[in-house]
Parts: structure tokens; sequence; C-alpha cells
């Protein structure tokens, strides 16, 4: 009895905690300054621009998208304020549910959420803020092989963005089975090739298999970086270097993990991973995939702690690195104008 009590106590204050934070986090996106963010004004353009006049001008954009727009028109004076409100509701309660249902440590995953990905995806990237939400929420039927839910889940975040379409091949990742050695060693392949021509002949052969618009995007990549308007990234940053190395600490202790969930999320960011490696030919791509795939780390870092055993000294690690990346977003990335 007394048992039962203390847990819905301890339920009821974590529910709450998570409510506040994403009252707070919703007003902050939703109702932030037109330009403090690279893409408001852009999308403010859009919003007040764009007219569907039939079925099919909803998929020049995700339909999603375009009905939220059509949406805020006819319900707020402020369409443009309207759709940002309707995004950061969607986009921050979808990913602190995932982080409530999901995560061992949610007090860190929230701070992971916020100090990685809310400027980024809440305040920048609002529709594939929304759609890897959708993403977290699916990790658990890659787990259960729950493939109706997991293409339920697949086709709502493509809706909100159509790069959402690489969640599927990670349903075919087995969270009962791994081999150790393949994947301690896949993001050295990765990096070697990298030093090749090999990836960007292999993907040139793919991209006219690709569905037209993804197609058209990709070669306008290809062009950009031709004419040296996309400029290059240091695949061997502080940054990346720091990702290689909680990996390799996961992966060589991956038997301490008891929770399958965890072997899902490990195998997610060693593919990262070596995406980050392998498309580092296509900048603008990598950093898509890195950053799509690399919001598991709302549960990855938090799910260090696990297999140390100074959980203190684990968990100010965690923090601190969390408040880094917040540090580089704010001033050295400059992502908000403040």
């Amino acid at each position: 009895m007394v048992e039962n009590y203390k847990h819905t106590r301890t339920s009821f204050y974590g529910s709450s905690f998570l409510f506040i934070i994403a009252f707070v986090l919703v007003l902050i996106a939703g109702f932030r300054e037109i330009g403090l963010d690279g893409d408001s004004i852009s999308y403010s353009q859009f919003i007040i621009g764009a007219s569907f006049n039939n079925f099919l001008s909803f998929f020049e954009k995700e339909p999603f998208f375009c009905l939220i727009i059509e949406a805020s028109k006819l319900l707020f004076a402020d369409p443009v304020r309207g759709t940002f409100v309707i995004f950061a509701i969607l986009g921050v309660s979808l990913k602190l549910y995932a982080i409530k249902k999901i995560s061992p440590f949610p007090v860190l995953s929230v701070l992971v959420y916020i100090c990685f990905y809310f400027i980024l995806h809440e305040m920048t990237q609002i529709r594939v803020g929304v759609a890897t939400a959708i993403f977290l929420i699916a990790i658990p039927d890659i787990v259960n092989k729950n493939v109706r839910g997991f293409l339920l889940k697949t086709a709502l975040a493509t809706m909100f963005h159509y790069s959402s379409i690489i969640m599927v091949p990670l349903y075919f990742l087995n969270s009962k089975r791994y081999n150790q050695i393949f994947y301690i060693l896949l993001p050295f392949i990765g990096i070697l090739l990298s030093m090749s021509s090999i990836p960007s002949l292999l993907f040139s052969s793919v991209v006219p298999l690709l569905p037209g618009f993804i197609g058209y995007k990709i070669n306008l990549y290809f062009d950009l970086i031709q004419m040296g308007k996309i400029d290059e990234i240091d695949m061997y940053n502080k940054y990346y270097l720091s990702l290689l190395g909680l990996y390799f600490f996961a992966i060589v202790n991956i038997n301490k993990f008891k929770d399958p969930l965890n072997t899902i999320v490990i195998k997610i960011f060693c593919w990262m991973v070596f995406l980050i490696y392998f498309f580092s030919f296509m900048p603008v791509l990598f950093i898509r995939l890195s950053e799509f795939y690399g919001v598991v780390l709302l549960f990855f870092l938090p799910s260090l702690i696990i297999i140390v055993r100074q959980k203190l000294l684990a968990s100010a690690l965690v923090v601190s690195y969390s408040l880094l990346m917040l540090v580089n977003y704010l001033f050295i990335q400059k992502l908000l104008n403040i």
C-alpha cells in the first residue's frame, strides 16, 4: 500500500515536472520573435504567401505542414504565429512524451533535449522537430517488431518531413542479436570510405532511382557543391570525435545493458556515426541524416550512466557535455540572433 502510494506520488511529480517544462518550452518556441532563429523569416514568408488550390499542391511541401498552415489561416488572426504555436506544441509534447515513456533517466533526457535539440528543432527546423519526435516514439516498435505501428508512425513522420523515410531501414535492426566486432569496425569503415570516391559514385548511381522530389533536391545539392557554394565541414572536429568516443565506450560495454531498447539505440547511434563519414562528400545530406538519427542522444547519453559505477560523476559529465553543446549553439554557431 505504502509502495503504491510512493509510486503514484513520484509519478505525479514526474508528470507535473514534464508538464511545466513543456508549457515553458512551447511558450518560448511558439511565441519567439520572428528572425530570432535562422528559419522563421523564410517560414513566415512562405506561410503568408502559401496558396493550396488543389489536392496536388499539398504535396509541394509536406502535406501536414500545408494542412497546419491552412488550419492556422482559418483559426488564427495571425496564421504565422498560429503555425509556430501548433508546431511547438507538437514537437515539444511528443518529445517529452517519448522521454516519459522510454528514458530511464527522464530529467537528464530533458536536459539533453533542451541543450541539443530544442533550439535546432522546435525553433528552427520545425517540420523536422515533429518528425523526429514521432521517430522517437516509434523506437519501441523496432524493439517489439510491431510493423504496423512502425509503418504508421513512419508515414506520419514523413507527412511532416520527407526525410523521415530514412526511418524504414531501422526497422530491420535486431535488439536481441548483435555482432560486436562488426559494430566496432563500422565507424572505421565509414572513415576509410570517406577518403575515397566510392560513396559519391554509389550514391550517384542510386539518385535516379529515388522519387522525383527527393532526386531533384539531391541533384541541386550536387550542383551547389560543384559550384563551391556549400562549405566543407571538418569531419574530425571535437564534436564528431566526442560522438565517436562515446559510441566506442557504449559498444565495448554493450553487454552491461539489459534493456533491448538500449541495444537498438546504440545501433542507431552507430549507423549515424557511419553515415556522418560515408556522406562527408555531401555536407547537407550528412548533417540532415546525423541530426535525424542523432536525436536518439536523448536516450543514449543518459543510458551511459547504467554502465558506470560512479553514477553521480557520470550524471555530472552528461550535464556538462550537454551544457557545452548549448553554449556552442548559442555563442559559437549562433543559432539564435541574440
